[in-house]
């Protein structure tokens, strides 16, 4: 069975399967571990640009849209002049 251990400093996978002998008693466990601290820092640190990147839009925007409406105010008030 798999089981993910998490601490602040790394997050790993770990695989447990036992060993039997021929008589099918269990000798030992095998085990495989795999550091996954930097795929999950990797996601994380694409999750907060993510969130950044839509707050950032979000507030440029706003305003934005008011200027571009000012913009053409100005310009259909100097056609009809």
């Amino acid at each position: 069975s798999a089981n993910e251990l998490r601490t602040n400093k790394a997050m790993l996978v770990l695989s447990a399967v036992p060993r039997k002998d021929k008589r099918g008693d269990i000798k030992g466990v095998s085990l495989v571990g795999c550091d996954l601290t930097e795929v999950a820092a990797y996601r994380e640190a694409e999750q907060r640009k993510m969130r950044f990147m839509a707050v950032v839009s979000h507030e440029l925007r706003s305003p934005l849209y008011g200027i571009i409406g000012l913009m053409d105010n100005l310009c259909d008030t100097e056609k009809q002049e």
